[in-house]
């Protein structure tokens, strides 16, 4: 990176320049980003804001949070448990025989744990109105996903980012809110069949020609503080590498993003990924979730001569259903080993996700506190989804034996339901963007045109040895910036068919590395005699 505004270097900086002593004011420019890098599978999983953007909330809006209790398992059965729970509207009422009863008031509250009869092809449906314990109603996978995932949907449409959190105590429900099983799918495969078939009533009739779409899938788990890619679970096995993108927010650096073109491939991606998650069995539940797992599907939606010939206006959304895993308590679940380190790093990063609710919480009231998005991977990938761009639901799922921690996951929704995003309708930001790539290229040529070996006064503190070390890594920075300008300009300047056909190259691409990767563990198989 080159320097600008001390010494013999070129563009001083204005009468009003930073204090002296910080970055800018010695350099010319911002702080620079760790070096970008010519993949073009860089993307930004955390769906910032581009540069031009409309909001329609400019107070902001409040994390929507919805409690769901499951029903009895068959070991609570066995041994004759009692509910814990009873729930009145959109009231959650946590009651023991010893203790005062704990009411939260929440958006939405679902009674999941009787109230059901089950069809001849397994469904479970409600009994009807009042048939459940003291008069509830059971609410059915389908009832979720109405309440919950239909507007997600509808909202990507729009223009909206959002983020379904399912969070809980391990074993009290979270994967079948989120997958569920045929017949009783959950809230995820729902919202693919819904968005496929949102986009055929768009693209038909007299609007065939008016709507394009791309889609892909992006899908991802943080192990023990490791980010890890589930489409392609054979790449960078130790983890990928977080980081800051001024101008795009925070990416995960090599993660596949596979491109979609229809309702099955969405489907068998999603069930390529998941056959990847980590699982494993604990004391309390048998297909226990080791890591948080987030499925991203990226939208973007172009209308044609909107507003005029050839005048298209683009839009860009992203659905992100996040997966937590379960805390759970050592004791409790009996875990040892490599499942007690799990347990331990599952427990720390959810509460790094509760420190940066409650600071969250106390920035709306006005206090000057900082937020700790980088305290943990999850919250620092997914800090648009707390307190960003983002219109975020927060589904938390609570057992019915467990009174304590019942009560901890419930006060935990109540502190969320304060936290408030500001979500922005993503409008295509092109040419606003070109705007600034093009005026920051014209200034790092001149700044690197400029160079000069003079020490500037302001760093005279270095050796001439630290100093040029800096200067070499500054200036390899602002290549690297300039490359990435570069790259970013040529992708403007692609037409909607250009992208598309390098989509689909991509796609058939991993395709075949795909393919190439399990031919390979099959000969491996055989010569070793050990299942690859």
């Amino acid at each position: 990176m080159m320097i600008g505004g001390v010494g013999s270097f070129k563009n001083p900086r204005p009468a009003d320049r930073p204090p002296q002593g910080s970055f800018e004011s010695i350099y010319g420019t911002p702080p620079p980003p760790a070096r970008f890098s010519n993949q073009p599978s860089f993307k930004s999983i955390s769906g910032s804001p581009p540069p031009q953007t409309r909001s329609i909330s400019e107070s902001g809006e409040h994390v929507h949070i919805s409690v769901r209790v499951r029903a009895f398992n068959a070991k609570e059965k066995e041994r004759k448990a009692v509910c814990c729970i009873r729930m009145i509207g959109n009231e959650t009422i946590a009651v023991h025989p010893d203790k005062p009863d704990k009411r939260f008031t929440f958006d939405s509250c679902f009674w999941s744990h009787d109230g059901d009869v089950v069809q001849p092809d397994g469904a479970r449906i409600s009994a009807g109105p009042g048939k459940g314990m003291d008069g509830a109603t059971y609410a059915d996978q389908l009832t979720v996903y109405q309440t919950l995932g239909k507007n997600m949907v509808a909202r990507a449409f729009e223009g909206y980012n959002n983020t379904l959190f399912a969070y809980g105590q391990t074993g009290s429900g979270k994967s079948y809110s989120m997958f569920g099983y045929s017949p009783n799918v959950g809230i995820v495969p729902r919202a693919c069949e819904d968005l496929f078939r949102r986009i055929s009533e768009l693209r038909s009739g007299p609007n065939q020609a008016r709507f394009r779409f791309q889609l892909s899938l992006q899908v991802f788990e943080v192990y023990n503080e490791q980010v890890r890619d589930l489409l392609r679970r054979q790449i960078n096995p130790e983890g990928l590498e977080v980081r800051m993108n001024p101008r795009t927010g925070v990416e995960v650096l090599n993660l596949t993003e596979w491109p979609i073109t229809s309702h099955r491939q969405l489907l068998e991606r999603i069930a390529i990924a998941t056959k990847n998650r980590s699982i494993a069995a604990t004391q309390m539940n048998e297909t226990s979730s080791r890591a948080h797992t987030v499925f991203s599907i990226n939208i973007i939606q172009q209308e044609r001569d909107v507003k005029g010939p050839g005048e298209h206006m683009e839009r860009k959304s992203k659905i992100n259903f996040v997966d937590l895993a379960g805390s759970e308590r050592a004791e409790t679940s009996k875990l040892a080993g490599g499942r007690f380190k799990e347990g331990t790093a599952i427990n720390l990063s959810l509460t790094m996700l509760g420190h940066v609710i409650q600071a969250l919480v106390e920035r709306e009231q006005r206090k000057n506190v900082a937020v700790p998005y980088r305290d943990s991977k999850l919250t620092f990938i997914l800090m648009d989804s707390l307190g960003g761009n983002c219109k975020t639901t927060m589904l938390c799922n609570i057992s019915p034996v467990d009174y304590d921690e019942t009560v901890t996951t419930l006060r935990y929704a109540a502190r969320t339901l304060q936290v408030k995003n500001r979500p922005k309708i993503n409008l295509d930001p092109t040419a606003k963007l070109l705007e600034h790539i093009k005026n920051e290229s014209e200034r790092l040529e001149e700044q690197l045109d400029g160079a000069g070996d003079a020490l500037p006064d302001e760093v005279d503190h270095m050796s001439r040895e630290d100093w040029e070390a800096l200067k070499k890594q500054m200036e390899e920075d602002m290549q690297a910036r300039l490359l990435e300008n570069q790259r970013l300009l040529e992708e403007s300047n692609k037409s909607w068919e250009e992208r598309l056909r390098e989509a689909n190259e991509r796609a058939a691409q991993l395709e075949a590395e795909e393919r190439a990767a399990a031919a390979a563990a099959a000969a491996a198989s055989i010569m070793t005699g050990v299942p690859q």
